[in-house]
């Protein structure tokens, strides 16, 4: 979730963030729209290397 209340995942096979609405929630899991059956999606921030 964005600061401004909306939600973007990163779609890994086209490489790009896109904006989702989430339609509803129930343990851990969600129903969304604005991807497609069978996207690849990443949510939350990338892990970072620790030096």
């Amino acid at each position: 979730m964005n600061v401004d209340g909306s939600a973007t995942v990163f779609v890994e096979q086209a490489g790009v963030e896109v904006p989702i609405t989430i339609l509803g929630s129930q343990d851990g899991l969600a129903l969304v729209d604005g991807v497609s059956d069978g996207d690849r999606v990443r949510i939350g921030e990338p892990a970072s290397e620790v030096d």
